[in-house]
């Protein structure tokens, strides 16, 4: 009885390695699991395209075979990805996909579906980064980059890069897009990215900056952040208010700053920052008050293109720092207007009033934009004595 039950156990175990070896038991080969780094969401025909950047388990960092495109159409996203394993044999594994690229010109009508399958799918993460592009999504993925051999990997350098550092660039994740755009203020970011293929791609002169600082403009732009109202898009942060909302929103930390009036321009690095936003009200009347401290050291500074050397670069020149304070309260200003003319509500004026002041809101919810009364106090100078 136990010779048989030993046999039994045997032959049981060949079948099954057996099947495993062979994928005949309709195991996925290692071989042909498509680990996802990226992936990019087009249209054509009427129909969405899916195109994964994906790392070849198979492959070292320096082979030709350690990435692959493979792309997928379909009526919804999940039949598109899952179409990439029918008609390629190669089975998408998202678990490790780091960021989503959608064509800029498919995002009105396509990214409440993008959110939706982000939200609700179990095979990819709803922290995963969110990008538009100007070009197609496909295009961005089969871009080389010098700073990886994956452009998905550049693209999060960019935006995940050391966030005092990466002032200038605005990042989201699906789930706090989703939440934002679900909430009472029904408004969006996302960060735009652009391909630059001038021909000094690969040919990166000499610089005292590292290799990252001095490469990462040459193909990936990512200066510009769409606004999104109700769903649509409704206007642009350019490079400078981008820059600009980053301050108040998050802590930077040797950043830099330049500035220009006059013949001089100058570079500061920020070594610390004070924000604040403040909403308040009354009975028919919002206030929004944004209040930036910036405490700053001068880099470099030029006057008619010729480098002026200052004994103590540590200490602003009042002259400066005046300058630099007026053009961060009109970055400010700016920033306040495009709000108003995008109808986007990037302040969250809407949700605040409900979270404290729910009676008002039903009032003040109705032209809110036109209720607003808005104040600003910038100012740029030298970091405090310890």
């Amino acid at each position: 009885m136990k010779k048989f039950g030993f046999k039994s156990v045997a032959l049981i175990f060949i079948i099954i390695l057996g099947l495993f070896l062979t994928n005949n038991g309709g195991l996925i080969q290692i071989e042909k699991t498509a680990i996802v780094s990226a992936i990019g969401v087009d249209e054509e025909n009427g129909e969405l395209v899916i195109t994964a950047q994906v790392i070849l388990p198979q492959a070292s960092d320096t082979s030709e075979n350690a990435k692959a495109v493979v792309s997928g159409t379909g009526v919804t996203i999940g039949s598109a990805i899952d179409n990439i394993g029918s008609d390629t044999g190669w089975y998408p594994k998202l678990s490790f996909c780091k960021i989503i690229i959608v064509n800029q010109a498919i995002l009105d009508e396509r990214i409440s579906e993008v959110i939706n399958y982000l939200l609700y799918s179990t095979k990819i993460y709803d922290s995963v980064l969110l990008c538009a592009s100007k070009q197609s999504a496909k295009d961005v993925l089969t871009a080389t980059s010098p700073l990886d051999i994956l452009s998905a990997y550049s693209l999060e350098k960019i935006f995940l890069k050391n966030p005092g550092k990466a002032s200038n660039v605005f990042y989201t994740r699906a789930k706090d897009l989703a939440e934002n755009m679900t909430s009472l203020s029904k408004t969006g970011m996302i960060p735009l990215i652009d391909i630059d293929n001038n021909d000094n791609i690969g040919k990166v002169e000499p610089t005292e900056k590292p290799p990252e600082e001095s490469l990462k403009d040459i193909i990936f732009k990512s200066y510009e952040t769409l606004l999104f109202n109700e769903g649509k898009i409704s206007g642009q942060l350019n490079k400078t208010q981008t820059q600009t909302y980053n301050f108040l929103y998050k802590d930077v930390q040797e950043s830099y700053y330049a500035v220009s009036y006059e013949n001089t321009d100058a570079l500061l690095r920020i070594n610390d920052s004070k924000r604040k936003v403040k909403i308040t009200c009354d009975n028919q009347n919002i206030y929004l008050s944004l209040n930036l401290e910036l405490k700053a050291t001068l880099v470099e500074i030029k006057e008619n293109g010729k480098i002026i050397l200052l004994p103590t670069p540590k200490i602003l020149p009042k002259e400066l720092t005046d300058n630099a304070s007026l053009q961060l309260k009109n970055s400010i200003i700016s920033l306040f207007d495009k709000m108003k003319d995008a109808k986007s509500d990037i302040f969250f004026i809407r949700e605040s009033l409900y979270e404290k002041h729910p009676v008002k809101y039903k009032n003040l919810s109705q032209n809110y934009l036109e209720r607003i009364k808005f104040s600003v106090n910038a100012s740029v100078s030298s970091p405090d004595k310890n």
